[in-house]
């Protein structure tokens, strides 16, 4: 199933000069489309095995709201004058409700 066509493409310069051309490979699209199936599957197999916390190169999350939500735990920790670690559990037992 996985056969494929190599194709030279013209970038510029002198068509004569092997250096000018760029190979690309043709696939077949069913090899693609059960191969996305399948990396779908296994995708998504993954991230539900993910914790919450682990946001970096997911899908849907971004180190941005981790950022913020550092930020927020600290900001509370200062305000109700509480170590980080004691905002930090009460934080994550909200999450697990």
């Amino acid at each position: 199933m996985k056969t494929s066509r190599t194709v030279l493409l013209y970038k510029k310069g002198d068509p004569q000069d092997i250096g000018t051309y760029r190979p690309i490979c043709l696939l077949s699209v069913v090899y693609k489309l059960f191969t996305r199936v399948i990396l779908n599957r296994i995708e998504r197999t993954l991230d539900e095995g993910q914790p919450w916390k682990q946001a970096g190169f997911r899908k849907g999350f971004s180190t941005i709201d981790s950022i913020h939500t550092v930020t927020r735990l600290t900001e509370v920790s200062r305000e109700y004058k509480m170590p980080l670690s004691h905002v930090h559990r009460f934080e994550e037992s909200l999450r697990h409700r």
